[in-house]
């Protein structure tokens, strides 16, 4: 009987050949270690042999050897017991760990667009093997339990051939069920699989709400709204719908849970009596009786109870979601380009009759948008919200391909420079910023990771985004957790962290980055704090293009130019003052929001008379 296939080749080949001695190691500990059974039967049979052919004069001489090997035989099992089990973690750690390596990279590499879909996360989850949609064997657990089912079957071999030679007649019924019994169990988990593969697409809806009830800002929601037994509800009847099959496959087990002491019976019960017989008769003795029973109950425990056969089934599993991963990631070419990673200069880019959609069917974000990125300008986009000033950022930075048209930079078409070369080259705060929980200063020092920190640019970046009084707050300065869930952790208010994501990125760019973009990074700041940290960008910029997104059009005056983003593509453009001398869009909307932030601070000052 071949063994069930393990997985795709590709994810396979992937962790399997960086650890291909330890798994050698591994198989070869196991191996001997199947083959003690069959041995210590042989040896002990040869052993009473002895005790019954010695004189009691001769102290047993006969029976020396055979002790001493018997004895070896299970020492070596014990030896190879204990080496085995740490091989198997070895193993098991080595493989899973370059499969979650693999993985990384595959994804890190790959689109954001290409990533986000919903294929692509169902196949992010069972290829990570995550215990929550049921999937709780890792790909090293099922190489270790293969393996280990391999060697039970030579065990459980090497077992039959001892009976065999004693009572041949009963052997190939030995054989025959044990062989069945694991024919029968391997379908068992087979129907198994397919059972988890329904549930794990309702897994995943039920896990929305499962991590809700007990994420913190969800938290505040369902307990001011009052809809926790609500989301509860929702979240019960997703696990009832893809766990039905599952559970039926339990009822069905328990019902079939006869057969595998039947098969058992069927193979042990002729073997004991046609040795007993046998031996009573006078045909065998009874040391060899003993190896026959010895050996025949050992052909059932080498091959096991199924339970490596279900590590089998649902790591092959896990590596064919890792192998269709793979596919879907290698749709994507993002191989490297012309360019260096080392900019001098801050490059021209060009948005040329570029459009774009986030689904085939869905609207147009972008329609036909025209717009330059001259090296070294300062450059405001503005417009209402949904015009796609966002969305042409998410473009810029290559985190998505443009539908149709095409973004250049220098003359080269973005998609051929490479992720790499062009991130070096680009530091962008977006809208919905990242919190990390780590220190302060890893926090910062992430604007600019591919380089080892460097501690002034750490701290000018730290000093123009305005973070000098809040430094001096922290109980352990820069090293301090930004997370009340750790020691010693802080938790900084709105304010605070747009800060903290600013330095960010000016961290970057004082390490080489050449492209500054903001897509409203103060919201949480006051008008004249961010007029301040304004000021100092521009005076700091050194030939750096700086692209600023901004509701507060006051913020953006100074910008060398100004353009406006009316459905999907450029309507104004142009300086302040020309702008405002148009008299188009921008300059009723700017004339609207000074208008009403002039009816706030009156107001003020009435409060405060």
């Amino acid at each position: 009987m071949s063994p069930p296939r393990m997985a795709g080749i590709r994810s396979f080949q992937v962790v399997a050949r960086p650890n291909a001695l330890f798994i050698g190691m591994l198989a070869v500990v196991l191996i001997l270690n199947s083959l003690v059974p069959a041995g210590f039967a042989v040896f002990i049979q040869q052993l009473i042999s002895g005790v019954d052919r010695a004189p009691i004069q001769s102290g047993f001489a006969e029976v020396v050897v055979p002790l001493i090997v018997t004895g070896s035989v299970l020492v070596f099992g014990h030896i190879a017991e204990g080496v085995h089990r740490a091989l198997e973690f070895l193993v098991q750690t080595r493989v899973d760990g370059h499969h979650r390596a693999s993985i990384a990279r595959q994804v890190v590499d790959a689109p954001l667009a290409l990533v986000e879909g919903e294929r692509v996360q169902q196949l992010l989850r069972e290829a990570c093997a995550d215990p929550e949609i049921g999937l709780d064997v890792t790909p090293g657990e099922g190489i270790v339990a293969a393996l280990r089912w391999i060697a039970g079957l030579g065990g459980g071999a090497a077992s039959c051939a001892v009976v065999g030679w004693y009572v041949p007649a009963v052997a190939p019924l030995l054989f025959l069920s044990a062989v069945l019994g694991v024919y029968l169990r391997s379908r068992e988990y087979r129907k198994l699989v397919e059972a988890l593969h329904f549930a794990v697409d309702e897994e995943m809806h039920a896990n929305v709400w499962r991590s809700a009830t007990v994420a913190v800002a969800e938290g505040k929601d369902l307990r001011t709204f009052g809809f926790a037994h609500w989301m509860t509800d929702r979240m019960q009847r997703h696990i009832e719908v893809g766990n039905r099959p599952y559970w039926d496959y339990f009822q069905g087990l328990v019902r079939r849970s006869w057969t595998r002491p039947a098969l058992v019976s069927i193979g042990l019960v002729p073997s004991f009596v046609v040795a007993s017989l046998a031996a009573e008769r006078g045909v065998i003795s009874i040391a060899a009786q003993t190896a026959v029973l010895l050996s025949a109950w050992s052909v059932f425990q080498a091959i096991g109870s199924g339970e490596d056969l279900y590590s089998i089934a649902l790591a092959r599993k896990v590596l064919l979601s890792t192998d269709a991963l793979y596919q879907e990631l290698d749709h994507s070419s993002g191989g490297v380009g012309p360019l260096s990673d080392r900019w001098t200069r801050a490059p021209s880019v060009e948005f040329k009759d570029a459009a774009f959609r986030y689904a085939p069917d869905g609207p147009w974000v972008l329609d036909g948008m025209n717009l330059s990125i001259r090296s070294g300008e300062m450059l405001a986009i503005v417009g209402i919200n949904g015009a796609g000033k966002s969305t042409a950022i998410k473009l810029l930075s290559g985190l998505y391909q443009p539908t149709s048209g095409s973004i250049t930079v220098d003359g080269h078409d973005i998609s051929a420079i490479g992720a790499e070369a062009w991130s070096s080259a680009l530091s962008v705060v977006f809208q919905d910023f990242n919190r990390y929980h780590l220190s302060l200063a890893d926090n910062i020092s992430l604007g600019y990771g591919r380089r080892e920190v460097d501690r002034a640019n750490l701290e000018a970046a730290a000093r123009e985004a305005g973070l000098d009084r809040i430094i001096g707050k922290l109980p352990l300065g820069w090293d301090t957790p930004l997370s009340r869930q750790r020691p010693n952790g802080v938790e900084l208010s709105g304010g605070e962290w747009q800060q903290v994501v600013l330095a960010r990125a000016l961290y970057a760019m004082l390490c080489g980055a050449q492209i500054l973009v903001l897509d409203e990074p103060t919201a949480h700041l006051d008008v004249r704090t961010e007029l301040q940290l304004f000021e100092r960008l521009i005076g700091r910029r050194t030939g750096t293009s700086l692209v600023l997104i901004s509701h507060r059009l006051a913020t953006v005056r100074k910008a060398d130019r100004i353009v406006l983003l009316e459905n999907g593509r450029v309507s104004e453009s142009g300086p302040h003052d020309d702008l405002m001398a148009l008299g188009g869009r921008y300059a009723e909307m700017f004339t609207a929001q000074a208008e009403r932030f002039q009816q706030v601070s009156d107001v003020e000052s009435d409060a405060g008379a």
